[in-house]
């Protein structure tokens, strides 16, 4: 020893003993021996004699007795650089609230002997971009993030670490260990916030801290990679932009209600349906779009609604969007109404459009009455935009099946048509009894409503000119001339038409008012 131990009287003190190995050596490992007492050289400071100390029948004050022999120091070569390749697991696209998304996968292969000292891998760093290369927000995107192994369970980490802008993915305490001969797969996961601010992002793996990795031997020690054969990727590596997008939402649909549409054999544009679209929500969500409608051609019998082949009845019935033309079904095979639309009309968050379904009457239809059915939510054909799974619709304020206004078809006289809609009807309630009929030329009409004993009750229409087609705009709401509501019972409705060749039709019907 270079400075000889001096213990003084009553002095207790330690020996260390230290070796520094060579940086590649043949042997396996090693282990030290202090055989007796004659290995301690023990003298008197003052006269420089030797002195017995110990003798190797005594027990040592830590315990041991001699032979004294260390434990086994297995000796490792240094760490050297592990093979790896690394790809993006990234979807082109994902939902916002989506869980366990992997993000990147590390293949590490370490092939080496077992004379190599192991490789612990101790974190990953990615920092979160968008396509411009402008840092996002990790803690506003990602609600927790992880990591697996070979596709195992994920360890999620307790929050979202940040360090110098990136995310640091911490693999535990310890790190994890690859042996030498043994390889992994690590995957980096995270999931993601629902209402996440952004609506597309990329990774950034930099070479410099992709992967922080050690000799697990001399933890002061730090490998770098070497690209595994065939892997083309290398640091820095960016994957590729993945969109965000927010699921849709449920629009909502109102039907307005139609009184009976009274139709002639070869009238065309006849509205049967008119409704709203209303796409609004107070939170963020993916737009919708709408494909088509479908329903079910019925017909009104004694018995009830019955199927009724559409062709014997319609030219043609088309979907009106916002008053633009986008579907029409011709064929109208059976009792079935398809209407898929050209090509899909989108909707936004906040927005509306106007739904109509007219119908085109054939030449030769067969006289009756006609309704169009709507089972349930799924007769509008809508999809998330974006997702592609179906949005059903909700019904605001009324319930399925949904009818379509009732269409009467009727012989193209004034005699035949007339007819008022509903009968019986009940003003307390708010109802009006629409008027309809049929005109085939051009006439000035008259329109009155007297009661059971003859009295003149309430002028609808005085001489007015209508053009040769179908009518149901006028409405008798159940009062007088003088504004006053009339008392229950029977009355008539009287129909006058004047042709400009001279020609004059008149007829009358009950009609019943209740309360």
């Amino acid at each position: 020893m270079n400075s000889p131990l001096t213990l003084n009287p009553g002095g207790i003190d330690s020996i260390k003993i230290v070796a520094s190995t060579k940086y590649e050596s043949g042997i396996a490992g090693f282990s030290l021996c202090i055989s007796d007492s004659t290995c301690f050289v023990v003298r008197d400071l003052g006269s420089g004699s030797l002195l017995k100390a110990i003798t190797d029948t005594l027990i040592l004050a830590t315990g041991s007795a001699f032979p004294i022999t260390t434990g086994w120091a297995e000796l490792k070569q240094p760490a050297v650089d592990p093979q790896f390749c690394v790809k993006s697991v990234l979807p082109f696209s994902i939902v916002g609230g989506t869980d366990s998304l992997e993000l990147i996968e590390y293949s590490l292969q370490y092939p080496v002997a077992e004379s190599y000292s192991s490789i612990r891998l101790n974190s990953a760093h990615v920092s979160v971009l968008d396509s411009l290369g402008k840092p996002l927000d990790p803690d506003r995107l990602f609600d927790r993030i992880g990591f697996s192994v070979s596709g195992g369970t994920t360890t999620y980490q307790p929050f979202v670490q940040m360090y110098s802008g990136s995310v640091v993915f911490n693999f535990s305490d310890t790190g994890l260990i690859i042996d030498p001969g043994d390889g992994v797969v690590l995957q980096l996961v995270a999931d993601i916030e629902a209402d996440a601010p952004y609506d597309h992002f990329v990774l950034l793996a930099a070479a410099d801290k992709a992967l922080l990795l050690s000799d697990a031997t001399d933890t002061t020690r730090n490998p770098g990679f070497s690209p595994a054969s065939g892997c083309g990727a290398s640091f820095p590596f960016v994957t590729g932009i993945t969109e965000i997008f927010l699921p849709a939402g449920r629009p909502s649909i109102e039907s307005q209600s139609l009184p009976v549409q009274i139709a002639f054999p070869g009238q065309t544009g006849l509205t049967i349906f008119n409704g709203d679209l209303e796409y609004d929500s107070p939170t963020a969500q993916g737009d919708v779009s709408i494909k088509g409608i479908r329903g079910q051609i019925l017909k009104r019998t004694t018995a009830g609604l019955s199927p009724a082949t559409g062709g014997e009845v319609f030219d043609a019935v088309h979907i009106l969007l916002d008053n633009q033309l986008v579907a029409s079904d011709t064929s109208l095979v059976n009792d079935s109404l398809l209407l898929p639309l050209e090509s899909d009309h989108d909707l936004v968050r906040g927005a509306s459009c106007s739904v109509a379904i007219t119908c085109d009457v054939k030449n030769g239809a067969t006289m009756g009455n006609y309704v169009i059915r709507f089972a349930d939510s799924s007769f509008i054909d809508i999809s998330d935009k974006n997702l592609l799974n179906t949005v059903y619709p909700t019904l605001a304020g009324q319930s399925y099946p949904l009818l379509s206004a009732e269409i009467s078809v009727s012989s193209a006289s004034l005699e035949k048509s007339f007819t008022n809609y509903p009968n019986p009807f009940n003003p307390a309630r708010g109802e009006q009894t629409t008027i309809g009929y049929v005109l085939t030329e051009d006439a000035h009409v008259d329109i009155e409503i007297f009661s059971i004993t003859g009295k003149a009750v309430k002028q609808i229409a005085m001489n007015a000119l209508r053009e040769a087609t179908s009518h149901r705009s006028d409405v008798w709401s159940g009062v007088n001339d003088k504004g006053r509501e009339v008392v229950p019972g029977t009355y008539f409705c009287r129909i006058t038409a004047r042709y400009g060749s001279g020609r004059v039709e008149s007829y009358r019907r009950k009609i019943a008012v209740i309360r």
